[in-house]
């Protein structure tokens, strides 16, 4: 068993072994759930049921004990394709609930119950107390490994946390807030929206050939940490996996009305409504913006919830009626950001849309006053500059999406503690960026579509594997280029001679190669005759893409 169901097992595992039961099949029902049907009302079996009977020992008498108990068989029950179900002997009281008790299991749980579906099957006897045979609906183990999700959702909380142990996490200097922000922001990260849902249920193919058919697993945490694609209900359900670790109070919310899901997040003594999902942007309806996080529906009271911005939240329920009196004051270095907060190396990383990066340690909660700033050089006129991010946890390396106004170069941009263009975007489309699921791939969207076509699928540079520019010199009859070389590798200079008018007269290109960590200066013979400013770059021998923003001679 993973260390890090040590907060669950024990109290599941006592109440196990004070219970027994076998199956009569006096009634048999099968319920099958939409997605965010989760907490109705619900008597089944009524008329089976007798009265006055003595209760047996062993019998199910509490809520609580109930809904852990079914979390733990599940926990342990065999997932094959024919797997056995779960036998109880409850009280005539909770067998009333057991569909309540049987929903709020796996959405208390979703850590270890990633492979529940919303849905079972029950058989019971008659009297009371009511013997019960109980058949969720879950993927199987071949359908599911439980490895493969173990294995990403570890890399998730290390990622998010630091550590892949709860213990480690819960005493880790992260406050509530710097927690949940770390998960919230993670999720956004690491996560799109499912494209056949967002196309009113039907298949979608994106212009790349990728085609997205209907699959089960977007309700599950498993679809968030595995394949990276998800609905509300696993949007909603990992983010209660992450806190749970974390812990940080955390619940599932659920609007049958809306069709929707989200939590509320415990900070201090107070509750708060967080709409994960919807803080995911999604443009042209379906295609998704890697990179952006949006702070509209985080950490609000129910009457802002109510009376949202844009979409208002109605007719929501949870386990335990959770009310939230009154919305967060949002830290101002997140409140007007719409780039994610990184963990990385020990530190915390946001960067603002005006070209500033903040590095905070944790404990400072996002306190203006403790946050180390960085001006990164990428300036913001008209609500440009940054407009998304990504980070690369192995490498300890960040990747934006920005414009840069001193020179008007628009692009992706390396930061490893020096910033330098990695690759030039058209000004006129915008795009997302980030980080492929597998490692080793930097991805850059457009925002009407998942596809990859015309976009790029870059290998990410290994650390320090990047080129820079130093200095630019025009001479009579040359242009002299002063590069540093931290790989070795080989790369092509190309520099261009303008005059007053900003009108190109001349170019040349030539290869450069340096040893790994040295500098050198290059010369390309040219006529510069009427020129008055001179500009050089680097690009890659091999796929001609540039390896780092341009710099002038003036």
């Amino acid at each position: 068993m993973k260390k890090r169901f040590w907060c669950i097992l024990p109290a599941l595992c006592l109440t196990l072994a004070l219970l027994t039961a076998t199956a009569l099949a006096a009634g048999e029902e099968e319920t099958r759930k939409e997605a965010f049907e989760l907490f109705p009302d619900i008597s089944v079996g009524e008329q089976a049921r007798g009265s006055g009977a003595v209760l047996l020992d062993g019998a199910i008498t509490s809520y609580e004990a109930l809904r852990d108990t079914i979390a733990a068989e599940m926990l342990t029950m065999d997932r094959s394709a024919s797997g056995s179900g779960i036998q109880l002997t409850v009280s005539a009281e909770m067998f009333d609930l057991i569909d309540k008790a049987y929903y709020n299991a796996v959405y208390d749980y979703p850590e270890a119950l990633f492979f529940a579906e919303t849905g079972y099957k029950i058989s019971y006897g008659v009297g009371d107390p009511v013997r019960v045979t109980l058949r969720p609906h879950y993927f199987t183990a071949a359908e599911m490994p439980s490895g493969e999700f173990s294995a990403a959702f570890d890399k998730a909380l290390i990622e998010c946390f630091g550590s892949s142990d709860p213990a480690v996490i819960r005493n880790n200097g992260m406050t509530d807030l710097e927690k949940f922000v770390a998960a919230h922001d993670w999720i956004v990260s690491n996560c799109f929206y499912d494209p056949y849902v967002s196309n009113g249920n039907s298949a979608y193919t994106a212009a790349d050939g990728t085609r997205y058919d209907e699959d089960d697993a977007v309700y599950t945490p498993y679809g968030v940490f595995v394949n990276h694609k998800a609905v509300c209900q696993g949007y909603t359900l990992s983010l209660k996996a992450l806190l749970n670790c974390a812990g940080v109070g955390c619940v599932y919310v659920n609007s049958l009305a809306m069709g929707h899901s989200w939590n509320m997040v415990q900070l201090g003594e107070s509750w708060y409504h967080a709409d994960v999902t919807w803080a995911d942007p999604i443009y042209s309806g379906i295609g998704d913006y890697p990179g952006r996080v949006s702070r509209e529906y985080f950490l609000d009271s129910d009457s802002e919830f109510l009376s949202g911005n844009r979409r208002s939240h109605y007719n929501w329920t949870t386990e335990y009626d959770t009310q939230c009196g009154s919305g967060y004051a949002v830290p101002a270095l997140l409140a007007d950001n719409v780039l994610p907060v990184f963990l990385c190396g020990g530190s915390l990383y946001l960067f603002s849309g005006e070209g500033l990066m903040y590095t905070l340690q944790p404990g400072a909660n996002f306190t203006p006053g403790q946050a180390g700033g960085y001006d990164l050089g990428i300036t913001s006129y008209d609500a440009l500059g940054l407009d998304a991010a990504a980070c690369d946890y192995i490498g300890g390396r960040f990747f934006l999406r920005g414009r840069d106004y001193s020179n008007y170069n628009e692009g992706i941009y390396c930061f490893d503690g020096t910033l330098r263009m990695i690759g030039e975007t058209s000004p006129a489309t915008s795009s997302g960026v980030g980080v492929s699921a597998s490692g080793g791939k930097l991805y850059v969207f457009t925002l009407n579509d998942y596809s990859r076509v015309d976009n790029w699928v870059l290998d990410i540079p290994t650390p320090g594997a990047l080129y820079g520019i130093s200095s630019v010199s025009l001479g009579a009859n040359d242009v002299t280029v002063g590069v540093t070389n931290y790989s070795g590798n080989g790369a092509l200079l190309v520099a261009a001679v303008y005059n007053a008018n900003g009108r190109m007269l001349r170019c040349g290109l030539r290869q450069v190669s340096l040893a790994a960590g040295s500098t050198g200066t290059f010369t390309l013979s040219m006529d510069t005759q009427g020129a008055t400013r001179a500009r050089a770059f680097l690009v890659s021998a091999s796929t001609y893409m540039p390896l780092c923003a341009a710099k002038d001679s003036r």
